[in-house]
């Protein structure tokens, strides 16, 4: 900020000394040596901006050792009166000695010379202006805060100059337009500027440091994009740094302020913005705080995100419960199932132990946080009944093979706060009977059972594990590819039939054109593994499509009938959407190769199954394989029982061990964050 105001300075034509304190230890330890080391620093500032040698020469005339401070002011009058601009003196980091009487004496040399310039008497500097953490009107409180006569500073020409210190989004557009015109990176300045303030809310320092790290360190992705942005906010957040470090020393030595944030990030206590008070004052001068609609808030997302972190880390250490949580990973597991009782469990603990130890007012002031869940496959052991009564969470926990009916949620609808559901469908009825309802977390990807709209106009935040199953989807595709080529279910019955057959030729992925319908996480594993394989070419659509990813797999990028038309194999990773609806038909299958392999691991409203069934008995394509059908369970009846071409599975291509503890712990934590006032992550209805 202060380079940015020293170069407007500058182009106004004043002289501008600009000196820091920030290593100047050795500077405050006389009077001589101060007014020596600023007659260097203002030495160095004057040849910079060259001025004349003559006013050099004035100035270059020795610092009396008898009386240093009154031969520095004579120094300070003749430049004023002589280099024939106006002078303004920019000192930054005051504070870093304010504790210093030396400093204090320098103050009030500046102060008799401006008293003197008001009479008429002298001549000095235009401005001087001293920029640091504490307002500078209250140094000597510091010094010597036990006598209140000190409280009144003869510091008081002081004038408030308000200025807002943080970017707005076209301050930052500026700079970052300034950059692009010469490094023609072809970012798009616009929307790179407002994610930028989404993360930092203009805070310059964070600013300026998650563009460096793009400049020089992000290389992994196209760096002035979002992905690159949230890398260099990942790297910013993961090394130490002196804002951080700064940050870890002022909460220290005020403890008042580190507790209102602790209420704030994990309380959810809301605290009215008044600036006088002492403790906001200080947050926001600090620029830990912000006036959020007249609540006070923290000022960005990255300090939130690193106060989260240095809180619970600091609870970590001391927390045993924690330590033996993190080294049992397999806890969660009972008989080879994972047991979402026990998930839910721990964070009660987790919570519990955390606000005994620091509030607790916790379970007393919000209650008892209520969770529901239903998921089928979490829990089949009814003997496993783990429901920590004394924790602030409590689960009311659903027994069934089934989807849960409207009348059964509903049941316990006006309870809960928050819902981890499986395919339950959840609608405006379902909402309406939910009032206190903050959070939902889908155990899984899908969301086409969520009213998506209901649950935001109720301001219920819906959560997907988007990414998390990923890697078991993909490899169970390959799997169904394998196994379409190679006939390999045909081939395992007629041996349990006793039948050596050999007549059956498969065919392989080499060679072969791989054609992607969707290109989100799951399907660019698909495309890693299947290069594995020496394919002719990946191929895939995509309504949104990440060039940047296509091009670091090798996947070209095309239209929905290419796909269709010139793949040798296809593969579906799409969402259930209106637009998705049966975009397979008749005309689609028709338009395949006869020899094509079809795999849908998607949904099972993607493609018509009638349509399908067709063309698998007339063999408008060779072979198929599907994780999910139109109906499920589906039917007995369902004709595609009748095909040898096709392989079916109950619709659980993710569902290994690996991923049930994964999307368990997501979707509890989803809660837990939103019980916390934090945004959850994958968050799709904002």
């Amino acid at each position: 900020m202060l380079y940015l105001l020293e170069k407007e300075l500058r182009k106004q034509d004043y002289l501008v000394l600009s000196l820091s304190f920030e290593a100047a230890d050795e500077y405050f330890e006389s009077l001589g040596s101060l007014a020596e080391g600023l007659s260097l620093d203002i030495e160095e500032c004057l040849r910079e901006q060259n001025v004349d040698e003559k006013v050099l020469e004035e100035w270059n005339h020795s610092i009396s050792e008898r009386f240093p401070m009154r031969s520095l002011g004579t120094k300070i009058s003749n430049l004023c009166r002589k280099c024939g601009k106006k002078v303004v003196l920019m000192i930054d980091e005051v504070d870093k000695s304010s504790d210093n009487q030396i400093f204090l004496s320098f103050l009030g040399l500046l102060r008799e010379k401006y008293l003197k310039c008001q009479q008429g008497k002298d001549v000095t500097f235009h401005s001087v202006i001293l920029a640091g953490v504490y307002d500078i009107k209250t140094l000597k409180l510091k010094l010597h805060p036990q006598e209140e006569s000190k409280y009144n500073s003869p510091w008081n020409i002081a004038v408030d100059f308000n200025i807002e210190m943080s970017f707005s989004v076209s301050d930052i557009q500026t700079m970052i337009q300034e950059y692009e015109q010469e490094h023609r990176t072809g970012m798009d300045v616009k929307e790179i500027s407002r994610i930028l303030y989404d993360y930092t809310s203009g805070y310059p320092y964070l600013v300026s440091k998650i563009c460096q790290l793009l400049d020089e360190r992000v290389s992994d992705v196209q760096v002035w994009t979002r992905e690159g942005i949230l890398s260099a906010v990942k790297v910013l957040l993961k090394e130490p740094n002196t804002l951080f470090d700064d940050m870890t020393k002022k909460l220290l030595d005020h403890p008042q302020l580190k507790e209102m944030l602790q209420n704030i990030l994990f309380a959810g206590v809301d605290f009215p913005f008044k600036r006088e008070t002492p403790i906001i004052d200080l947050g926001v001068t600090f620029g830990f705080l912000k006036d959020k609609n007249g609540i006070v808030a923290v000022s960005n997302r990255i300090f939130e995100t690193q106060l989260y972190d240095m809180f619970l880390s600091e609870t970590a250490v001391n927390n045993q419960m924690y330590m033996k949580v993190s080294s049992d990973r397999n806890q969660f597991i009972v008989s080879g199932m994972l047991q979402m009782p026990l998930v839910m469990q721990k964070f009660y603990e987790y919570y519990e132990e955390i606000y005994s130890e620091k509030d607790q007012k916790f379970i007393e002031e919000t209650g008892r946080v209520k969770i529901m869940y239903k998921i089928s496959n979490f829990s089949d052991n009814d003997d496993v009944k783990i429901i920590d009564k004394s924790g602030p969470f409590e689960v009311i926990e659903y027994q069934g093979d089934t989807v849960m009916t409207a009348d059964e949620i509903k049941a316990v609808g006006k309870d809960i706060c928050g819902a981890i559901i499986g395919c339950d469908e959840w609608n405006e009825e379902i909402f309406q009977a939910c009032p206190n309802l903050k959070a939902i977390g889908r155990f899984g990807v899908g969301y086409n059972n969520i009213d998506l709209e209901a649950a935001k106009r109720h301001g219920v935040k819906v959560s997907i594990a988007t990414g998390i199953n990923a890697d078991s989807v993909a490899e169970n595709t390959i799997l169904l590819v394998l196994a379409s080529l190679r006939d390999l279910v045909n081939l395992d019955n007629a041996v349990r039939r006793g039948e050596w057959v050999r007549d059956s030729t498969g065919r392989i992925i080499r060679n072969k054109v791989y054609g992607l319908v969707g290109f989100g996480a799951i399907a660019r594993y698909v495309a890693k593994l299947v290069k594995a394989f020496g394919p002719a070419r990946i191929i895939a659509y995509d309504k949104y499509p990440n060039y940047e990813e296509a091009e670091k797999l090798g996947v070209e990028i095309v239209d929905f009938d290419t796909v269709v038309k010139e793949s040798d194999i296809i593969s579906v990773h799409v969402p259930a959407t209106p637009e998705t609806y049966k975009m397979f038909g008749e005309k689609e299958f028709k338009a395949m190769k006869d020899s094509a392999v079809f795999v849908n691991v998607a949904r099972g409203s993607v493609v018509d199954e009638a349509a399908m069934y067709k063309a698998l008995k007339e063999k408008w394509i060779a072979r198929a394989a599907t994780d999910v059908f139109e109906e499920e369970p589906t039917p007995k009846d369902n004709p595609l029982f009748e095909l040898d071409n096709i392989v079916m599975m109950p619709h659980m291509c993710g569902d290994t061990w690996e991923t049930f503890e994964a999307v368990g712990l997501f979707s509890a934590q989803v809660i837990i964050d939103v019980m916390n006032g934090k945004d959850p992550k994958n968050w799709i209805n904002k």
